[in-house]
């Protein structure tokens, strides 16, 4: 009787030990899953150049700065040139606003890797309840899901913020130009 007791139990610990494995294997395997996106968006991020946005960004602001002070008062702008010139505001906002969203999403990157690296460990040593880990790896997958949504954005828009900024710096660099011209320095 008692040689069937022990087989049983040891039977159930084995039973037990088996589901939490596999439970374990489950839970390690979305954790590295979600570290591969991590690590796949700071890839990506590294393709765009936050620096030069910024840059861009300034020298828009400068070059405004100067048409706005500079402008006669008793010269109205065409509308033309007054349309561009709040086109080209509107895009010193945008190139300002992504500069810093790579940069925020870069420190965001690096935050959740080491957040998903301790997740990791956590699963392995046992060290949550299930309820907790459950918790914790709900909120990380939130975090991945808004880095993957401010990588799609990038990768739609900053070509295109670039591109019209670049036109539209053509433009704003003939009316600086032709303020020369008349002696407006």
């Amino acid at each position: 009787m008692k040689y069937a007791i022990l087989t049983v139990t040891t039977l159930f610990l084995f039973a037990i030990y088996g589901c939490n494995t596999g439970e374990m294997q489950q839970e390690l395997n979305e954790v590295d899953s979600l570290y591969q996106e991590v690590e796949r968006i700071t890839v990506n991020l590294e393709n765009y150049d936050a620096e030069m946005l910024a840059k861009k960004s300034k020298e828009a602001k400068d070059q405004l700065d100067f048409i706005s002070k500079k402008w006669p008062r008793q010269d109205s702008l065409n509308r033309a040139t007054a349309a561009f010139l709040g086109d080209y505001k509107a895009n010193k906002k945008a190139l300002g606003f992504f500069a810093e969203q790579i940069e925020r999403m870069e420190r965001e990157c690096e935050y959740s890797l080491k957040q998903l690296d301790g997740l990791r460990n956590d699963i392995v040593n046992g060290v949550h309840t299930k309820e907790d880990l459950t918790t914790y790896l709900e909120d990380e997958k939130r975090a991945t899901s808004v880095l993957m949504e401010g990588d799609s954005t990038l990768a739609v828009k900053y070509d295109k913020i670039i591109k019209r900024h670049n036109g539209l710096k053509t433009k704003v660099d003939s009316v600086i130009l032709d303020m020369n011209k008349r002696g407006i320095r």
